[in-house]
């Protein structure tokens, strides 16, 4: 990946595509920068949408191997793989240097093209107001894994190839809450088709105003803003035009199965990266690299009667245990989720430490086979948490949120083994970064 200065310089010319929906087909053609007109507006928005979907398959399931939750394949696997599942990064690791100017090129991308609308366009057209709100959503989702997983970043909302310093991890949320609450206002509603395809039924695909306040919810639940919190999953769970699907349909949900499950997706289909390759065997259709499995520790904490047991757990034709999470048809390409309607209850359940967040957190157990927890669990609220952790472990298992939720919740030391010190919470600055002036995270000197 070409690496300019902080972050990626912008290039003199932006991907653009003829395609009918969002993201079936990559772009196919360049422009010149001084050829861009308001022509080119969805296919600008598109291409930021692109470079967002052309992730990494291991950046998509590092809160799981770093939650050691899935692990590498020692037999079919990269020592970077391996670092990654092991929490053991140095400064100059290339998956996680990748990974950070991956995230900071779709925010670069979308500055430009918010000061392309906002400069050239036609705000008068609610679409282009729609596109500009689903880019603040993206910006938004890109400083939340930047935040979460480098702490202070720097915060780039325009423009630049100059050096941006660090700025402290409580501006970033800021940042990511003043995003949101702009999609969440501009986007187009998810029941309604995006301006990219009128016709379309995937709503999903694109950024909502209800995708930004799920997203929202998630950030005031991380930044312990509770009642905000509730009260967002409380307008979900009230809402229905959203319902919980059952668990033999969790990976079938992001094709359209349980389509009032989900709620903001995104597609793994731009590169040669494939999301669901690293996880099935040879003897797999599609054929994939098995990288990846689950690792023996989170298989022994799965109750078989839990109905997400074998939705989350396979057994190849070979004989190999996989991520069966994803296994759901024969296409190599797999949608990556990033909310889903079941969050909802989880996190009601954690801001709501009583009867009322106890009996949202034993109807999901219900849907999924368990039998209900006792509400003498709220005399005890380490043990009220831990229930709330199990859950999510499982409940959201390759989704890439379990490693953040045991920092934020103080668990990470008391369950992982490779995480011993505090300092492995966050990763490293990428070493070019730090070459140029930025500060490194401690522990990685």
């Amino acid at each position: 990946m070409k690496k300019l200065k902080f972050i990626i310089a912008l290039p003199v010319f932006l991907l653009v595509s003829s395609c009918n929906f969002l993201l079936d087909e990559p772009p196919v053609d360049t422009l010149q920068e001084d050829e861009l007109t308001a022509e080119h507006i969805q296919s600008l928005v598109r291409g930021v949408y692109h470079t967002l979907a052309d992730c990494t398959p291991a950046g998509l399931i590092l809160n799981d191997c770093l939650g050691e939750t899935i692990e590498n394949n020692a037999n079919n696997g990269s020592l970077v793989n391996a670092n990654i599942a092991h929490n053991n990064f140095m400064a100059d690791n290339s998956f996680v240097e990748n990974y950070y100017y991956y995230l900071y090129s779709v925010i670069h991308q979308a500055n430009y093209v918010i000061n392309f609308l906002n400069t050239k366009a036609d705000l008068t057209d609610e679409r282009n107001v729609q596109m500009i709100g689903s880019l603040h959503y993206l910006r938004a989702y890109c400083y939340l894994k930047l935040v979460t997983q480098f702490g202070d970043v720097p915060i780039v909302t325009q423009v630049t190839e100059d050096v941006v310093p660090r700025s402290p991890a409580a501006d970033v949320w800021q940042r990511i809450k003043d995003d949101l609450a702009i999609a969440a206002d501009q986007c187009r509603a998810w029941d309604q088709a995006p301006p990219e395809d009128p016709t379309a039924a995937r709503y999903y695909y694109y950024a909502s105003t209800e995708a930004a306040s799920a997203l929202l919810a998630r950030v005031y639940l991380y930044n312990r803003e509770y009642n905000k919190a509730k009260a967002i999953a409380r307008t979900f769970l009230e809402d229905q035009r959203f319902q919980m699907v059952s668990a033999n349909s969790l990976g079938a949900a992001a094709v359209g199965v349980g389509a009032k499950e989900l709620i903001m997706c995104i597609s793994n289909n731009t590169g040669a990266y494939f999301y669901r390759n690293i996880f099935n065997t040879y003897a797999m259709t599609p054929s994939g690299s098995y990288q990846f499995k689950p690792t023996q520790s989170f298989i022994d904490s799965v109750d078989p009667d839990d109905a997400r047991y074998t939705v989350c757990i396979g057994l190849s034709p070979d004989g190999y245990t996989t991520v069966n999470k994803f296994n759901y048809n024969a296409v190599s390409t797999c949608p990556f989720t990033i909310s889903r309607f079941t969050e909802m209850y989880l996190i009601f359940a954690e801001c709501a430490p009583d009867e009322s967040g106890l009996a949202k957190l034993n109807e999901l157990r219900a849907a999924r086979n368990l039998p209900p927890l006792d509400k003498k669990i709220l005399d005890n609220p380490s043990q009220y948490v831990d229930a709330i952790l199990d859950e999510r472990k499982i409940e959201f298992y390759g989704e890439n949120q379990y490693f953040y939720d045991l920092v934020r919740l103080g668990k990470a030391l008391e369950r992982l083994v490779y995480t011993k010190s505090e300092y492995q919470f966050l990763l490293p600055i990428p070493q070019s970064q730090v070459n140029l002036g930025l500060k490194q995270n401690p522990g990685y000197l």
